[in-house]
């Protein structure tokens, strides 16, 4: 199923490409190479003992994240808050129907 969403992701009309260039950098923020950036808006965050579990809906879709807690806490994540989801892996699977 997150094949799928991916797969929805790039081809839906809501994708969009928001690489900054480095007139946009400023302290607290962190320059990154990877391309595949999504904005979205936080709909739920489950805390573990451990783990964090983070759902951002783009759209009409999901975006799932598991990250630390630390992390979680950290960056005060909770319902309604805008994000930016980072994707940048080694595989990007693809599912036809």
């Amino acid at each position: 199923m997150f094949c799928a969403m991916l797969k929805l992701r790039f081809c839906s009309p809501s994708f969009t490409h928001i690489a900054r260039p480095p007139e946009f950098w400023h302290a607290g923020i962190m320059p990154l190479s990877a391309r595949n950036q999504i904005e979205g808006k936080v709909v739920d965050v489950k805390l573990g003992n451990i783990m964090a579990h983070v759902v951002v809906q783009i759209g009409e879709n999901e975006i799932e994240s598991v990250i630390t807690r630390r992390s979680a806490e950290e960056l005060g994540l909770k319902n309604g808050d805008k994000v930016r989801v980072v994707i940048k892996s080694t595989e990007v699977m693809l599912e036809k129907d």
